[in-house]
């Protein structure tokens, strides 16, 4: 699935302002395949006090390819002790995650920082954006995800 979410205001949906599950579970075939190229970018997101977990969120599992571009964003999470963004992956081995313009050492630490610098609200790694591991696919560096 290809998918583009951009220039758009979003105040506190569901547990996040934007969260985004993939999951390969299915009747044919539990647990294998799909892939996810998804973009965010230039979006306005404004979480509630007491209901949002996190500005925005990608939780992930099972053997599923995903591509994730998330840059521009104008991120407000009011919640003390919560998240801007939020990447709680347990997708299995032999999947990979792919990281527009990561570079550098491909590490879920990595990802925060990178994700930390292109939002155009200043985000500190670890605190404001957090990748939870235990974390079963190989992160790779690619120039951009595949567009709608």
């Amino acid at each position: 699935m290809n998918a583009l979410v951009e220039n758009n205001s979003v105040f506190d949906f569901n547990y996040s302002g934007i969260e985004v599950f993939y999951d390969a579970e299915g009747s044919a075939s539990p647990g294998d395949g799909g892939t996810l190229n998804i973009t965010i970018r230039n979006n306005t997101i404004t979480d509630a006090v007491g209901g949002a977990e996190a500005s925005l969120a990608f939780i992930g599992d099972d053997t599923v390819n995903s591509c994730m571009d998330v840059t521009g964003n104008t991120l407000n999470n009011p919640e003390a002790g919560e998240y801007e963004i939020v990447l709680g992956t347990f997708q299995a081995a032999g999947s990979t995650v792919s990281v527009a313009n990561l570079g550098g050492v491909l590490t879920p630490d990595a990802i925060e920082i990178h994700w930390a610098g292109t939002q155009t609200t200043a985000l500190v790694p670890e605190a404001d954006v957090k990748v939870f591991e235990p974390f079963g696919a190989a992160i790779v560096s690619v120039a951009s995800c595949p567009l709608p």
